[in-house]
């Protein structure tokens, strides 16, 4: 008796607890980057007399802006250095005087672009010198979720 009672109870318990599909949430990420160099005759000036250029990146589309996050380094050598980034640089003024003055590095972005800022505390940066040749890099990370039926 025991053989036929187990093998039933098992069936109806199967039965009545599955009410629907089950799903099974798998969280992750999709990540794009790429590399940008900006040589000294690509930037241009602004009205606050910061040095700028700005490049057509398509892994920054609206959902990225909603949902994402962008982020840029500077490569230095091989090390990279996360923006916002600021250290001290030597101009040479008219009369050959050395003035150091801070950079600060960063970047903006908007559904489509990506735009590379050089300003600093002084006003050395209206006409650009081969120190401004500058490569970057940038990663945009978009979360991502399925639900996988079981």
């Amino acid at each position: 008796m025991k053989k036929i009672i187990i093998p039933i109870l098992a069936t109806f318990a199967m039965l009545f607890s599955a009410c629907g599909p089950d799903y099974v949430d798998i969280e992750s990420i999709n990540t794009r980057a790429a590399t940008f160099t900006v040589t000294n005759d690509m930037w241009k000036v602004d009205d606050n007399n910061d040095l700028y250029a700005s490049f057509e990146w398509t892994a920054i589309d609206d959902y990225t802006l909603k949902y994402g996050n962008v982020t840029a380094y500077l490569y230095e050598g091989e090390r990279q250095v996360p923006l916002p980034y600021a250290y001290p640089v030597e101009f040479i003024d008219g009369a050959g005087n050395s003035i150091w003055q801070p950079l600060n590095i960063r970047f903006d972005i908007e559904q489509g672009v990506i735009t590379f800022v050089v300003s600093d505390l002084g006003d050395q940066l209206s006409s650009p010198t081969s120190l401004l040749t500058m490569r970057f890099r940038a990663v945009v990370t978009i979360p991502v979720s399925y639900s996988i039926e079981q």
